[in-house]
C-alpha cells in the first residue's frame, strides 16, 4: 500500500498508478535541489521565497510497521498536518523533511518559482535587475488565489478518479482498505490502491473492534463519480 498512490489512465480505464524508478530519481533530486538552493540564498543573503510547514506530532499508539502502518501514518499527517506556508521568511518544511525549501527549482509548474528563477538571474548578473523584497511579496499576494483554486482543482480531480476506479470493481468482491482511526459506529479507512479516505459503518449499526493499521474488505454498496457518491458497508476482517 503506497501512502499517497495517484490514478492513471490506461488503455481509457482509471487504475491505481506505480511510481517508476525514473520519478522517484526525479523526486528526490527536485527536493535535494530545493533544499540546496534555500541554503545557498540564505549563506548568500539572497531575498528568496520558501515553503515552510509546522511539525505534526502523531499519537504513540499508531501504527509504525509494516507497509500498511506508513500508509495510515503519511494520510494522517497529510490531514493533520498545518497548511504549508508560501512566504520569504526560510523554515524548515516538516512535511517534506527539508530545513529549507526554497522556490525557483521548477519554472514550469508555476509562476512563484518562474519569479523566483527571474530573480536568482538577475541576482547573478544573468539578466535585468534583482527583484526588491516587497516585489517578491507582492507576487505571493497576486497569485494566491490562484493557488488555492488549483489545490481545490486537484483534489477534485483526484476524488473523481478515484470513483471512476471504484466504479469498475465488483461491488460484491469490495475494496480493500486500511483502518484509519474509529469513527462514531464505523471506521476512517484508506482504500488500498487509492488515495482517498472514506467512512465506514459498522454492520446492523454495531461497533465492530479495529484497530489502525488492520486490513478490511468493504463491500461496494453505492458508487457514482458523476454524483460524487461513495457508500461503503460490513468491513470485515481479511
Amino acid at each position: 500500500m503506497q501512502p499517497s498512490p495517484w490514478i492513471e489512465l490506461l488503455h481509457g480505464l482509471p487504475l491505481p498508478a506505480t511510481e517508476s524508478p525514473a520519478a522517484q530519481i526525479d523526486t528526490e533530486l527536485y527536493l535535494l535541489a530545493t533544499e540546496a538552493l534555500g541554503c545557498w540564498c540564505q549563506q548568500q543573503g539572497v531575498p528568496a521565497l520558501y515553503a515552510t510547514q509546522e511539525v505534526i506530532a502523531l499519537e504513540d499508539s499508531l501504527p509504525r510497521n509494516g507497509v500498511a502502518a506508513a500508509g495510515v501514518r503519511a494520510f494522517l499527517l497529510e490531514n493533520h498536518a498545518t497548511a504549508e506556508n508560501l512566504g520569504t521568511a526560510p523554515g524548515s518544511h516538516a512535511g517534506l523533511g527539508l530545513g529549507h525549501c526554497a522556490a525557483g527549482v521548477a519554472p514550469m509548474r508555476g509562476y512563484v518559482d518562474l519569479i523566483m528563477q527571474r530573480h536568482l538571474l538577475a541576482w547573478l548578473g544573468v539578466v535585468g535587475a534583482p527583484l526588491p523584497l516587497e516585489a517578491l511579496e507582492r507576487a505571493l499576494l497576486e497569485t494566491a488565489a490562484a493557488r488555492d483554486a488549483a489545490r481545490r482543482v486537484e483534489a477534485d480531480s483526484l476524488r473523481y478518479w478515484t470513483l471512476k476506479w471504484l466504479e469498475g470493481l465488483n461491488p460484491d468482491a469490495g475494496v480493500s482498505c486500511v483502518v484509519v482511526e474509529p469513527r462514531g459506529p464505523g471506521y476512517l479507512v484508506l482504500l488500498e490502491g487509492g488515495p482517498m479516505g472514506a467512512f465506514a459503518p459498522a454492520g446492523h449499526g454495531e461497533r465492530i473492534e479495529a484497530v489502525p493499521g488492520q486490513r478490511l474488505r468493504l463491500r461496494i454498496d453505492q458508487v457514482s463519480a458523476r454524483q460524487n457518491i461513495l457508500r461503503l458497508a460490513d468491513p470485515r476482517p481479511e
